[in-house]
């Protein structure tokens, strides 16, 4: 139940914090540099950016769902979309 609380409070976290980013043409890696957070995920201690060229807003367009399908989006690249879009808030 602890875990499923938990997921359901990113979920909603992600929605309030993505729309302002869905036409942020930058990319992570610029997005990782403009707020400081060069963060790494839990999978072998990789940087966040194995897609640090993508564009921001084609993680932002998509709903918690959506983000959860996408293929190489786990639950540690998901945690830390949030928290990197969170950090950046208005942009």
């Amino acid at each position: 139940m602890r875990n499923s609380n938990f997921l359901e409070l990113r979920a909603r976290e992600w929605e309030a914090v993505r729309h302002q980013f869905q036409n942020d043409a930058r990319t992570l890696g610029e997005r990782e540099a403009a707020t400081g957070e060069l963060r790494r995920i839990e999978d072998g201690g990789s940087r966040m950016a194995t897609g640090q060229d993508e564009v921001v807003a084609v993680y932002a367009v998509r709903s918690w769902d959506e983000l959860s399908q996408m293929r190489g989006v786990g639950a540690g690249r998901r945690r830390t979309l949030v928290e990197m879009f969170a950090a950046a808030g208005g942009g």
